[in-house]
């Protein structure tokens, strides 16, 4: 395996990206940068220099629809990661994997000879009454660091980490794909209303979204591409970052992924 260089990576990721937005365009399914990917839309019309993945969301009631169509009409080089088709994938959301490609990554469930190539995130963007479904996004939330606790892979095994992680998966001896379906249980309880939330989302899903601005897209050039992102991108990426022009310090410019290789 060769390993890949961090502008190849986001070349790959990339064309991940592509490809699904045309999937979406073709069954009119709004699909939208979120996030950093956002940020770099605007900031940086494209990447995040040191960046190396790519997040997107989904409005939840076309979410399932979504899975469906990736499932059939993904190019064979790539495919749809759901927790509950993939004896590897454990994560509540989804994601589109370069099988191309192999990621080293130990905050992944998975055991190292497992592990999936590179892929971008799809989030759920689910509409909500925000009274009503702080309580829930909080569950959920606790539900997802119980799963990523027991089940993501210890740097050393043995470790005193290790061995709690395995002393209470022992304890509490619950799978994680029942935990996932308690997670998607929890979303479809959620009261429809005039925000939206991302409630997997590990980052932000205390967050909450108007919905006017995601009501229209638009078009934002991403390197040589154009993507589609809320409208209202500047009220979204005031919520999540504040003063969003401004560069990080140096030190606080970390990449995801450990290492990746082209198969």
């Amino acid at each position: 395996m060769r390993q890949l260089e961090l502008c190849q990576v986001q070349k790959r990721l990339l064309g991940i990206a592509i490809i699904v937005d045309e999937i979406c365009q073709k069954h009119n399914i709004p699909m939208f940068m979120i996030a950093g990917t956002m940020l770099g839309a605007v900031r940086h019309k494209g990447f995040i220099p040191w960046d190396d993945d790519m997040d997107f969301a989904v409005p939840y009631q076309r979410y399932s629809e979504l899975i469906s169509i990736l499932k059939k009409e993904l190019p064979l080089e790539l495919r749809c990661l759901t927790y509950d088709s993939s004896e590897t994938y454990k994560i509540p959301w989804i994601k589109v994997e370069d099988v191309k490609t192999k990621v080293i990554d130990n905050t992944l469930y998975v055991n190292e000879d497992k592990m999936p190539g590179l892929t971008i995130d799809i989030f759920p963007l689910v509409s909500c009454d925000k009274e009503t479904c702080y309580h829930i996004v909080r569950k959920i939330q606790f539900w997802m660091r119980t799963s990523i606790f027991i089940y993501s892979q210890s740097r050393q095994k043995y470790s005193i980490k290790d061995i709690v992680k395995r002393s209470v998966k022992l304890l509490f001896p619950v799978s994680v794909n029942k935990i996932n379906d308690k997670i998607m249980h929890l979303t479809d309880s959620i009261i429809p209303g005039k925000y939206y939330v991302i409630p997997m989302d590990p980052n932000y899903s205390n967050r909450y979204f108007h919905i006017h601005w995601f009501e229209l897209s638009t078009r934002y050039k991403f390197e040589d591409k154009l993507l589609y992102g809320a409208v209202k991108y500047d009220e979204y990426l005031k919520e999540l970052y504040g003063n969003y022009m401004e560069l990080p310090p140096e030190d606080k410019r970390r990449t995801h992924l450990l290492e990746t290789y082209l198969k």
